[in-house]
Order: C-alpha cells, then structure tokens, then sequence
C-alpha cells in the first residue's frame, strides 16, 4: 500500500510545473486584480519581451471561444452580481510558464475588472481552464491546464474545434455582438466570424 502510495505521489509531482518557472509581469504580480501594465503595443511586457505575441492571442482566443457561451454563477455572498456571460468579461492575462518545448498561458475572467472568477467567488469554477498550452517544436500541440496541472491535449493548434465556427458560438456571437469583451469582438472580426462594424 505504501509503494502505490509513493508511486500515485511520484506521478503527481511529474505532472506539476515548478513554480519557480512561473513568470509574470513585473508590473502586475500574480493574484492581484488590477490589470497587468501593457507594452506600447498592448501586450504583457513579458510577452512582448519573449516574442509570444501570437501564441498569446491564440491562447486567450481558445479561452474565450471554449467559455463564452457559459454563464457565470457567483456563490450566495456575491449573488448581487449578475449572471454574465464569460464572452462578456474581461479575461485578464495571469502569467506564462515556457519549457524547453512548451509555453503556457494563464488567464483568469474579471467581472468589471474587479471581481475574480475564481472558486472564491464562483461555484462553476471548476469549468473554467486556468489557462491554454502548446508544446513541441512548433508549437503546434494544445492543451489546456487546471491550476498546475495538465489535463488534457485538444489536439493541434490548427484544430477545428476552435478555428472553425461551431454553431452554438455563430448564434452567440451574432446574437450578442453588442455586448460582448472588446478583445473577443476584435478578434472574431480578424478571424471572419464577425463582420465589421457590426
């Protein structure tokens, strides 16, 4: 018993990231709710700093694609707040970790700015990604992390599950276009699921 012990601990360990690895802007330390401090161009500095700028707009875009549809349920001390949608809200860069093959992005969705969506003020937390993953030379596998494990891959970047429009995110990005985050509406303009100036 105690062998499978260790050996259930072992594997465990081996799937974590070292926190040491874990970086964020300097400017926005990790776990605080204000926004990071953008590069001139609108990017984490960390981001701009490794040259990730397109895997970091491909990560948040997965993020928003995989939870926009979802609506936020907020626990009984914050039932005050209204029940959102994710594709509504802000979705506020939390850190990267980068491997040798691999770099990870860490998100977190924001009611107005200020209210985490996490498992202290929600019960469907456990819904939400902490954040997307590619590994290889590449790039080009995808995975998706929960707190500091792996949970799963979703295949190649090009996938269709989040390059090709679903009909379910069609309807709701058509539907609400008007309310939908800025950066989310942006880039469904860029990617042709939007027209502009709708």
């Amino acid at each position: 018993m105690q062998r499978l012990f260790f050996f259930i601990a072992c594997l465990v360990s081996l799937s974590c990231h070292p926190t040491s690895a874990f970086r964020t802007d300097s400017d926005r330390p990790y776990g605080l709710p204000q926004k990071y401090t953008p590069a001139a161009d609108g990017y984490p500095r960390i981001v701009d700093s490794l040259h990730v700028n397109a895997l970091y707009n491909e990560a948040k875009w997965k993020m928003y694609y995989m939870n926009c549809t979802g609506t936020v349920s907020w626990r009984k001390r914050f039932s005050n707040l209204p029940r959102t949608h994710f594709g509504f809200m802000p979705l506020v860069f939390k850190g990267l970790w980068r491997s040798r093959d691999s770099t990870e992005f860490y998100f977190e969705f924001y009611y107005k700015d200020t209210v985490p969506c996490d498992w202290n003020h929600t019960t469907n937390d456990m819904n939400i990604v902490d954040g997307i993953g590619f590994s290889g030379k590449k790039h080009k596998k995808v995975y998706y992390m929960k707190e500091i494990a792996r949970l799963d891959h979703m295949g190649n970047a090009d996938d269709k599950s989040t390059t090709v429009l679903q009909p379910v995110v069609q309807k709701f990005l058509l539907r609400n276009k008007n309310y939908l985050d800025p950066w989310f509406r942006d880039m469904a303009v860029k990617k042709g699921m939007l027209r502009p100036g709708t």
